[in-house]
């Protein structure tokens, strides 16, 4: 499942760099695209990266990773659509939905629970970035995505129904 998950993250990310070049070039949407990690839960041991990269003016469209490398309980990716209503590039606020693919592993202090159970996911995701530096290349960005699981799953399972994500990333924009 893990390999799913990376390959489908790989194609995203290939069919948006194509997107970003057919259609947005008018050089007011400019930062264009983005790539992003969040250092905070780098430090934690969790590897939180993003790319993001505008279709048309207004709307971009992402994909972001959730892997945890120490003390796991999840691991995920989703893609995003974003809609920018202040800005026509990736600046301030965006809001949009994702969709993507949850796996969740045993507590600790449930043993009885299966040792993981894989689910894919539909969510809502807000958040806000600012673009740095002389020529607005620089980003931060925070936000969260909340996300509900769309399989049935029984007691033992350790998948939770509504599940998210918070965004603190750093990041460069071009």
């Amino acid at each position: 499942m893990k390999a799913k998950a990376l390959l489908i993250v790989i194609i995203a990310l290939a069919c948006q760099m194509q997107l970003t070049g057919l259609m947005a070039k008018d050089t007011a949407t400019r930062p264009a695209s983005e790539i992003a990690i969040n250092p905070v839960f780098l430090a934690a041991g969790t590897l939180s990266t993003e790319f993001e990269s505008l279709v048309k003016p207004h709307w971009s469209v992402g994909a972001n990773l959730w892997y945890e490398y120490s003390d796991v309980e999840a691991r995920f990716a989703y893609l995003k659509l974003l809609y920018h209503p202040y800005h026509t590039n990736l600046k301030g606020f965006g809001i949009g939905a994702s969709a993507g693919m949850i796996t969740r592993y045993r507590e600790n202090d449930k043993p009885n629970q299966k040792s993981s159970d894989t689910a894919p996911t539909l969510g809502a995701i807000a958040q806000y970035n600012w673009l740095l530096g002389k020529n607005d290349n620089w980003l931060l960005g925070i936000g969260f995505n909340l996300h509900a699981i769309l399989k049935d799953y029984d007691g033992n399972s350790p998948l939770r129904r509504v599940d998210g994500d918070l965004r603190l990333m750093t990041g460069y924009a071009w």
